[in-house]
C-alpha cells in the first residue's frame, strides 16, 4: 500500500525537525525558530504516514512534554530523549525518501527506454 501524499505541513515539520536536531548550530534563535515552526505544524502533520508517525512521537516528546515540564531536569530530559528519537526517525525518513526518489527516476529512465 503507497503511504499517503507529503502535504506541503508535512514537508515544512520535517524540514523544521531536520533544521534542529540535525544542526551543530548553537544559535540559540534559529533553534527557538526552528523548534517554533515545528511545535506550530505538528497538530496538523499526517500521522497516519508511516514515516512520519515516529517523528511526530519524537517531536511530541521533546518539544510538548518538555514544554509542559514543572522542572528544568525534567524539561532537559524530554527534550534530551527526544532529541535522539527524532534524529534517529529522521535517519528513516531520510532513507525512505532517498529510495522512493530514485525508484521514481528509475522508473522514468526505464519508460524512457
Amino acid at each position: 500500500m503507497a503511504e499517503p501524499k507529503l502535504t506541503l505541513t508535512d514537508e515544512l515539520f520535517v524540514s523544521a525537525m531536520a533544521a534542529s536536531v540535525l544542526t551543530n548550530s548553537i544559535d540559540a534563535d534559529w533553534l527557538a525558530l526552528t523548534l517554533k515552526i515545528a511545535t506550530d505544524a505538528l497538530p496538523d502533520v499526517n500521522r497516519s504516514h508511516s514515516q512520519l508517525a515516529p517523528l511526530c512521537d519524537a517531536a511530541s516528546e521533546m518539544l510538548v512534554a518538555a514544554a509542559a515540564a514543572k522542572s528544568v531536569a525534567v524539561r532537559r530530559e524530554h527534550y534530551r530523549r527526544g532529541h535522539w528519537e527524532a534524529r534517529a526517525a529522521l535517519t528513516v525518513f531520510f532513507r525512505w525518501r532517498l529510495g522512493e526518489a530514485r525508484a521514481r527516476i528509475e522508473a522514468k529512465r526505464e519508460k524512457a527506454a
